[in-house]
């Protein structure tokens, strides 16, 4: 029999059980600029909350609803424009919203602005540096909690560190090739209870990842 239609067949099984086993994922409002990286924090996030996708520009819920939320790929313009208090563009009038609502904020920096968290020696525009950084301290004074796709857990989920063995630990009953695919560490953590699929396995070899049974 056909490896994928053995996987289709047994995720079909355990779906069906899990609906009735699993608790309910905590709802999460993720607000995600178009990246190449979307794909695979979504996929992590999903493993963990119960995601909802927005573009600001088109967001027509009501904020009053939302109890979390996290912006991701947070840019210049919205870290300044946050701690500033303007609301001229589609995401800082979603974020703005959001604050006045009383919702649970979190941010997490796009690559082009994680340098500024970093010091470097001899660094010409330091001052410049430092300057943003106030902004990020403005924010976290407002209550916005700076977070990495790794860290941003449930209450009940929270790890200690993105680097320890628990960022690798596989949640789910089983683990199919779709999810090796999005798997952004080269180290899957499953219970021995997991299902692992014929065709996981080959994608996670070729992947270069690789797959730990962690006894009980």
């Amino acid at each position: 029999m056909d490896r994928r239609l053995i996987e289709d067949i047994v995720t079909q099984v355990l779906e069906k059980m899990e609906k009735r086993e699993k608790p309910k994922k905590p709802p999460l409002l993720a607000i995600h600029p178009a990246s190449a990286d979307m794909e695979a924090q979504l996929a992590f996030l999903n493993r963990y909350w119960n995601v909802t996708l927005v573009n600001p520009a088109d967001y027509a819920a009501h904020s009053a609803l939302v109890e979390r939320a996290v912006f991701l790929e947070v840019d210049q313009d919205l870290l300044v424009k946050g701690a500033l208090g303007l609301a001229d563009s589609p995401q800082s009038v979603l974020f703005a919203e959001l604050m006045t609502a009383g919702c649970s904020v979190h941010m997490v920096l796009s690559k082009a602005l994680q340098w500024m968290e970093n010091a470097v020696v001899g660094y010409q525009h330091n001052a410049y540096r430092l300057h943003l950084l106030q902004y990020k301290k403005q924010l976290e004074e407002f209550g916005v909690q700076f977070t990495t796709i790794e860290t941003l857990r449930p209450a009940n989920n929270m790890q200690p560190s993105a680097h320890s063995e628990h960022a690798n630990r596989y949640p789910d009953k089983l683990l199919t090739h779709q999810k090796v695919e999005t798997w952004t560490g080269k180290q899957i953590i499953v219970s021995a209870d997991t299902i692992i699929t014929p065709l996981a396995r080959d994608t996670a070899r070729e992947m270069g990842i690789t797959i730990s049974i962690l006894e009980s």
